[in-house]
């Protein structure tokens, strides 16, 4: 009878777990010999490589025979291997941070040149690792077709049935890229109710607007980023939370407890690892009609903006609300154009309307669709809005003119959302096929040139994001450089009040205008360089205007920093110009130091604000190109086969069979053409 007590067993199960995963990397590593970083010689004949396949199968069985004899039982995997992976991303992502120049100076002296050069390469490493997360949450593509073939069944949306069933076989063969804007059309296609989103910038009002449409104080509102993922609000004849996890079933909750998984101070960073939240109220304005309160764009909180624009494609109506009192900004403007080109309805609410006059109201309602127009485009729908009773009467009657008619005729707007979203989709993938196809008829002589250049402009993006305008380093350089440049004009003239508060002014004025001059150059150049790059890669100059223009950068505020006595010099005189110096520099820091830096700390956190936003319109536009770019151009290595050709050529004159099949003269959009832009 075995003495093995509990301990040891559980050191059995252990060892034999970690002999097996050894030697099981160890044989796929030795197999991996054609990677560029093999760690090892494949120096095995084929024979060789299968008998040691067969003999490790020998030795787990051994192994587990051992387990079994010793009544120990082997423990099921735990872990999905999607969550596995996604947390050796976490660790790799780790190991990548290290290559940057803080931590290669350890191996020894890295110079300017090389700093900037592993930055860059950081960069572009971390921006792989990102896209290889991004697949692990796109689902199977059998998964796609499978739900293709149900929805086929459902009478409600037969008619683009045969369109979508067209589509996932293509994205499953083809064009793997558009995975995730098939699955989000899928799950717009299994609901009925009609999905409104509401989105803005953090404090612009959206959780307040909410509460007071469905009359309830459940949602969280605060000044600092609240949520990180979208919070769906829909019809449950008990109100009641569904929480979902990581790992584990959903869990319900009273409708209280909300604030306990969504807000970033009960639960930072999803360290409960929440997946998903929908809260269950017994509103009648929840029939037909569901909810959904996104993360604020422009904060902190930077996965909760990324799930903000993940949602996108789900959206039947956005709703983009603007704080009147802060106007359009860059953010809220490529949010409306994402919507536009996912398909969603979309109008603007202008929140806190309480504030302004009517005349103001006026004028700003003429100013909003006139930078809409000029900026996108586009002319949408604007309405004011406000939560204070004095004035909930503007929220009230667009409430009964606008969202209940769409909720009494849910059925159809949810129809027609999901039609829009279907032309969207098919116009994406008809023009790549196309593309392919030209760019293999003539073996585009820049594919390899231009990816090179494509990787360029990632190690450049992540340059500029990690460099920071407003940190304590930056300012502290500012403000000596200005000391400076005052001191060395005071040396030579007078140092009355007069004459040193017109030199701050002046320089002051002529640091600052410099730098963010240099700022805006810098993201002026970057966008053109994309647009450059994207011209070799065959995007034509129509995709141009969706590279996102920057708003005006905001100016240098006048410098308001005076002195209120002359400096005192009669004890340096006999130092000489360059003692005269110093002795000025030291003083004025000494008087105006402190101010100085809390006056270029406020204008560099607005002007840091701005260049992030111009940044991440950037940042998006280039990354939807990427996904394009990758499509046409990162095909199977070797030449392409007249089979293949002929499959490109059968996939597209299906697509355009089917389309005009369905949506010729019928469909709620104009039908899009072979010439159409992709929206992906």
């Amino acid at each position: 009878m075995s003495e093995l007590n509990e301990n040891h067993r559980r050191c059995l199960v252990a060892t034999f777990q970690s002999i097996d995963a050894l030697l099981s990397a160890t044989l796929q590593a030795i197999h991996a010999g054609d990677s560029p970083l093999a760690l090892y010689l494949s120096d095995m004949q084929p024979v060789q490589y299968k008998v040691l396949e067969d003999q490790l199968r020998e030795l787990r069985a051994k192994m587990a025979d051992i387990l079994q004899r010793e009544h120990t039982p082997i423990p099921p995997p735990q872990i999905n291997g999607s969550w596995g992976f996604r947390t050796a991303l976490m660790s790799a992502r780790t190991w990548i941070e290290e290559i940057r120049p803080k931590y290669m100076q350890a191996y020894g002296m890295v110079s300017e040149d090389v700093a900037e050069y592993l930055h860059e390469a950081a960069g572009e490493l971390l921006d792989q690792l990102d896209r290889m997360e991004a697949c692990l949450l796109q689902p199977p593509a059998a998964d796609l077709e499978a739900r293709v073939a149900r929805m086929d069944q459902a009478a409600r949306n037969n008619r683009i049935a045969p369109l979508l069933a067209v589509l996932a076989r293509i994205v499953k063969e083809e064009l793997p890229y558009f995975r995730t804007t098939l699955a989000a059309l899928l799950d717009r296609a299994e609901r009925s109710d009609l999905e409104v989103a509401v989105f803005g910038r953090v404090c612009s009002g959206k959780s307040s607007l909410l509460d007071h449409i469905l009359q309830t104080d459940l949602l969280p509102v605060g000044v600092t980023p609240v949520t990180s993922f979208p919070t769906r609000i829909c019809y449950g004849s008990i109100a009641k939370a569904k929480v979902w996890f990581v790992g584990r079933a959903a869990e319900i909750f009273p409708p209280e407890a909300l604030r306990e998984f969504v807000t970033e101070q009960c639960n930072p960073d999803n360290e409960r690892h929440v997946s998903r939240v929908e809260l269950e109220l017994p509103s009648p304005r929840l029939q037909g009609m569901a909810f959904v309160d996104t993360p604020g764009l422009g904060s902190l909180a930077r996965r909760g903006v990324a799930e903000t624009l993940a949602y996108l494609p789900r959206c039947d109506l956005g709703l983009v609300l603007v704080d009147s009192t802060a106007t359009l900004l860059p953010d809220d403007l490529g949010l409306i154009d994402a919507l536009s080109k996912a398909g969603a309805e979309t109008m603007v609410l202008l929140t806190k309307a309480d504030i302004l006059s009517p005349s103001d109201r006026m004028q700003l309602l003429g100013y909003v669709k006139e930078r809409l127009r000029d900026q996108l485009a586009i002319d949408l729908p604007v309405h004011f809005v406000s939560v204070r009773e004095t004035d909930a009467d503007l929220s009230d009657r667009w409430v009964e003119r606008v969202l209940t008619p769409r909720r009494n005729a849910h059925q159809q707007c949810a129809d027609d959302s999901l039609a829009r979203k279907v032309e969207v989709l098919y116009a994406g993938v008809l023009y790549t096929l196309e593309a392919r196809l030209q760019d293999t008829r003539r073996r585009h002589p820049a594919g390899s040139l231009v990816e090179g250049e494509w990787r360029m402009i990632t190690a450049k993006l992540e340059s500029c994001r990690r460099r920071k305008l407003n940190d304590l380093k930056q300012i502290e350089q500012t403000s000596e450089r200005i000391f400076e440049r005052i001191a060395a004009d005071l040396a030579t003239t007078a140092t009355d009040e007069d004459h040193i508060n017109a030199a701050i002014r002046r320089i002051f004025s002529e640091t600052v205008l410099f730098l963010s001059r240099q700022v805006r150059d810098e993201l002026a150049d970057l966008r053109s360089l994309i647009l450059t790059v994207s011209h070799k890669a065959g995007f034509t100059s129509m995709d141009d205007d969706d590279v996102p223009a920057m708003a005006a950068m905001p100016l240098p505020p006048e410098c308001s920093i005076r002195v209120d006595a002359p400096l005192s010099l009669g004890i340096v005189r006999w130092r000489g110009p360059r003692g005269k110096t110093q002795a000025i520099r030291h003083q004025l820091a000494a008087m105006i130091g402190y101010r100085l830096e809390q006056t270029l700390k406020k204008y560099f956190d607005h002007l840091e604000s701005w260049r992030l936003e111009a940044l991440e319109g950037l940042r998006r536009e280039f990354q939807s190109r990427s996904d394009r770019f990758a499509a046409r151009f990162r095909t199977p290595s070797g030449a392409v086969s007249n089979a293949q050709l002929d499959q490109v050529h059968r996939n597209i004159e299906e697509l355009r069979r089917v389309h005009e099949m369905l949506f010729t003269n019928t469909g709620p959009t104009q039908k899009i053409g072979s010439s159409a832009q992709p929206v992906t």
